[in-house]
């Protein structure tokens, strides 16, 4: 295998849409080369255009729109943008394969797991009957899917968001291609799962030499995983080089401000670095460098004239005119942390949440689905408790039982005590509606497209804490501001917002009954990083103003390592682990904690170390194991873990396990 032979070579790509009688450019001159078995990483924030030049390769984009309007990808030497229908259906699924960013609408809902790998294999292969089916189940063996001959007869909907996306994966390398291009492939999966994806992706470099153009906006996956790496700004490639100089020394000014605006256990008690703006459109007429609105360090020069790539370093390239003066780092101011009380605010105890399962409309419930059994959580004021766990352990469940979306089984939610708003009927909650708000991981589905912003914030606030007419325009052109909200906006619709602006009025809605506690639910999981940063300081000047507590359910530990004072860790519904930030990330006691922390891609320490990889899936949390739920996945467990579930062992002052092992 040659590491040198040149895969892919993109030179002078541009990409535009067509609006009227104009075309407004995408992409603007990008240029790339991929070698065998390397993995080059293109990065950005949304917007940049990373997606548009990896559908371009392969004549993906909308032909009704889109216009390839200069420069050459030339795949072993052919032109990928000069080939005709027949050539590219050649060579697509053959040659050069891709993992979409969400596996659930590029699968077909109507046809088998089975069905859609051989559909590919037939057409590419020629294989068919028993042949085919065998090849099939091979490929699923081959991507880590248990019982690959069962999955085989599903449906995509029978599986979870990690098994879908290994199936993708399975699709795209059917017929061994050369090139797999990988658009967002891990961005909603756990750590865990995302941690086994990207070991499959590096089995594949080493074993069969394929090439990975990975699509990302994650900064921390692409330190471990990538050898070269293209940062990409509203259609230009703007920095390019071997990841390991990159990340020890970047040039450009949005390289730096990228990597300073990811939280991290370093950042604690410092603003993150949080990029002013946003990307600009491609209708936008800028004349100069298209970051220089944004640029803390622009001068008049950068909006006067476009900078070009040139080679800085050795492989180092890039795009800016003030290179040789640039300042080591964009300075960051330090935030001093507030005390916290010592007084519960609020006090779960034994919290439990069945959903019935019924086999039929009108049968009886036989068996129960246990979201959350047994689970025991406290928070107090002005205090951030993140509850951290890989998906269908129950997170949310228990974010919504808080406040009443979903109706308690058992167990006790007391607030400040006293109320035990886990018994109330839906007549009683009134007044303790106001104390417990929830912003939701998606803004958008969350709001309501016919009403007005103002309306939306106002909606609650009108029905739980009244104003005099007077009071009430003022406070609400005060609590847009508050959020980082022109006052226009209140007058606006959901769709004219960015995420990123469309989370501030979440959190605008949640503040506008003034609660003393606010559950966050994966509220910067679909962010790109720079407004996540955003989103991240606006809630910790919020906390320090107001005195607020939160409850931040993330999968996310560079986030918990940077907003939360304490961590609770939650496996099939119960708490596993629980103390202070600093303690339980220095020292995970639980087997399932330190896996949680080895498979998170982190900015810091060694990117080559080793993770440990779980084995299987999360049980069904129908029939979830006996004694210690973790143990059919344990690399430690023993007979007892099998029978006897482990009571809670305090190590120190604050940190608990449930392990007999601890």
């Amino acid at each position: 295998m040659n590491e040198n032979e040149t895969i892919l070579e993109v030179q002078g790509l541009q990409v535009g849409f067509r609006k009227g009688n104009a075309v407004d450019l995408a992409v603007r001159g990008t240029g790339f080369t991929i070698h065998r078995g390397e993995m080059l990483a293109l990065v950005g924030e949304s917007g940049s255009g990373k997606s548009v030049t990896a559908m371009s390769l392969l004549g993906l984009l909308p032909r009704a729109t889109a216009v390839i309007a200069g420069g050459q990808a030339r795949f072993h030497g052919q032109d990928l943008l000069r080939m005709d229908d027949s050539a590219l259906n050649a060579v697509r699924g053959s040659r050069i394969s891709m993992i979409f960013q969400e596996p659930m609408t590029a699968l077909n809902p109507v046809l088998t797991i089975s069905r859609q790998i051989e559909e590919v294999l037939e057409r590419h292969t020629g294989l068919r009957g028993d042949a085919v089916r065998r090849r099939a189940v091979e490929l699923l063996s081959e991507v880590g899917i248990p019982e690959p001959a069962a999955r085989a007869k599903e449906y995509p909907h029978q599986l979870s968001g990690g098994m879908r996306q290994r199936v993708m994966i399975a699709i795209a390398l059917a017929c061994g291609p050369e090139l797999l291009i990988a658009d967002e492939p891990t961005t909603a999966l756990d750590v865990t799962v995302q941690a086994q994806i990207m070991e499959l992706m590096a089995k594949l470099r080493r074993e069969r030499g394929t090439a990975v153009l990975l699509i990302t906006h994650n900064l921390a996956l692409v330190r471990e995983q990538a050898d070269t790496v293209a940062v990409m700004y509203a259609g230009r490639i703007v920095e390019l080089a071997p990841a390991s100089q990159l990340f020890t020394q970047p040039l450009h000014p949005y390289t730096r401000l990228l990597m300073q605006s990811i939280p991290s256990t370093e950042q604690r008690g410092r603003r993150l670095a949080a990029i002013a703006g946003q990307v600009p459109a491609p209708s936008e007429k800028l004349p100069g460098c298209r970051f220089a609105p944004r640029c803390p360090l622009a001068s008049p020069e950068c909006t006067q004239n476009v900078p070009e790539l040139a080679e800085k370093a050795p492989r180092h390239w890039v795009a800016c005119i003030r290179k040789e003066e640039l300042a080591s780092a964009v300075s960051q101011e330090s935030v001093p942390e507030e005390a916290k009380s010592d007084m519960p605010l609020l006090e779960v105890r034994r919290l439990q949440v069945l959903f019935p399962v019924r086999r039929g409309i009108f049968a009886r419930a036989r068996e129960f689905v246990h979201a959350v059994d047994g689970l025991d959580l406290t928070l107090r004021s002005g205090e951030t408790l993140a509850l951290d766990g890989e998906s269908v352990c129950g997170k949310t469940t228990v974010g919504k039982a808080l406040i009443r979306l979903v109706q308690p089984t058992g167990g006790q939610i007391l607030l400040d005590g006293q109320h035990d708003i886990a018994s109330l009927p839906p007549h009683a909650l009134r007044p303790f509606r106001r104390r417990i708000q929830m912003i939701f991981q998606d803004p958008f589905s969350s709001l309501d497209p016919r009403l007005m912003v103002g309306e939306s914030i106002c909606e609650g606030m009108d029905e739980l804490a009244p104003k005099p007419p007077a009071e009430r325009e003022g406070f609400l052109r005060e609590l847009l501001e508050k959020v980082g909200l022109p006052e226009d906006a209140a007058t606006r619709y959901p769709h004219q917002f960015s995420g990123g602006q469309r989370q501030r009025i979440g959190l605008a809605r949640a503040l506008a009954v003034q609660p003393s506690i606010i559950v966050c639910d994966e509220c910067t999981s679909a962010l790109d990083e720079s407004v996540q940063a955003q989103i991240l300081n606006l809630l910790k000047d919020i906390q320090r103003e107001l005195g607020i507590a939160y409850l931040f359910i993330t999968h996310d530990l560079s986030v918990v390592a940077f907003l939360a004072d304490r961590i609770a860790v939650m496996y099939l519904g119960q708490i596993v682990e629980e103390g202070p930030t600093a303690q339980l990330l220095a020292h995970p006691a639980h087997p399932y904690t330190r896996a949680l922390l080895a498979a998170a891609p982190r900015m810091d320490g060694d990117p080559k170390s080793a993770k440990i990889h779980l084995a299987g899936e999360v049980p069904s949390p129908i029939h979830p194991p006996s004694g210690c739920r973790f143990h059919p996945r344990c690399p430690h467990a023993t007979p007892e873990c099998a029978t006897v579930a482990p009571p809670a062992c305090l190590l120190s002052d604050g940190h608990t396990v449930r392990c007999h092992h601890a």
